[in-house]
């Protein structure tokens, strides 16, 4: 029978021997979270355990909360961490329980055009508003200098004039 934590496991549970007791479920995909930089170690041990298992990194996805505590600069360093690890990067974001018009929560650390650049990122880069670890996308995000250049897009093309019979 199928077995789906779509919750997310906690990484910070996640070692060789938990890893191989999950590799006899039927468990695809296996997800778990990064919502704060503190959690990058519990990820760095969790997820070549997972790998050792046999599990395809690419059907492990990443839950990465943003408009919380973080800066744009926190998140973007947490995407390139996942997809540098060769992890599917699903960002959440952060709206809090008493909001009563989804997205319009602004962080103080955050900015209307912020997330709008994350928005766009995902339905553009994105697959299904996920940031697979395509080798493309990876070298983008990691090679950045800063988030603002990890999540521009290109302008779109100037559209040649069309030919108009009179």
């Amino acid at each position: 029978m199928p077995v789906d934590f779509n919750q997310g496991l906690d990484a910070r549970l996640v070692d060789d021997d938990v890893a191989q007791e999950l590799s006899s479920l039927k468990l695809d995909p296996v997800r778990m979270a990064y919502d704060l930089a503190v959690e990058r170690k519990a990820l760095e041990k969790a997820i070549p355990a997972l790998a050792r298992a046999r599990f395809n990194r690419r059907h492990v996805i990443v839950y990465t909360l943003y408009n919380f505590t973080d800066t744009p600069e926190d998140f973007w360093r947490r995407v390139a961490d996942l997809l540098e690890w060769g992890v599917v990067c699903y960002p959440m974001r952060y709206e809090p329980l008493n909001s009563l018009v989804k997205n319009q929560y602004v962080s103080p650390y955050w900015t209307k055009e912020d997330l709008e650049m994350v928005a766009k990122a995902r339905r553009v880069l994105g697959a299904g508003g996920a940031f697979p670890p395509y080798e493309e996308l990876r070298k983008k995000m990691v090679g950045a200098r800063d988030f603002y250049q990890a999540f521009e897009l290109r302008p779109p093309r100037a559209t040649k004039p069309q030919l108009v019979l009179v």
